[in-house]
């Protein structure tokens, strides 16, 4: 006789999609104080787009407000940080940021981009 047991752990939706929010503070975001030190340590200064290690990973140089400009247009950023289908999931090889730095950087995208 063969007896198979079988449990899985039922995982909440924020745990799923990156976290929660609830302790989030996404208004009034700024590039210099918020968005920037979010693509300094995922991003920029990760050894993937920054300088001349930009220029192996699409050209993607998240390392200055002038050069993330050239990034943010339109929603392949935004995109590729939740890791939705169809663009390249970043950080590659990595988990997905937490749910409030991706709230963050959508804020500001959709606040206007600005340089503050």
């Amino acid at each position: 006789m063969l007896t198979l047991v079988w449990a899985c752990e039922k995982e909440s939706e924020e745990n799923l999609n990156g976290g929660s929010t609830k302790n989030c503070e996404v208004s009034d975001v700024s590039y210099a104080n918020q968005v920037q030190p979010i693509f300094t340590e995922s991003c920029a200064f990760s050894g993937c787009h920054a300088g001349s290690s930009a220029d192996f990973s699409a050209g993607i140089d998240l390392s200055s407000y002038e050069k993330t400009q050239q990034t943010v247009d339109g929603d392949l950023l935004i995109r590729s940080i939740k890791h939705e289908q169809g663009v390249s999931s970043m950080p590659r090889g990595a988990a997905k940021l937490d749910a409030c730095k991706i709230a963050t950087i959508e804020t500001w995208i959709n606040e206007g981009r600005q340089d503050n």
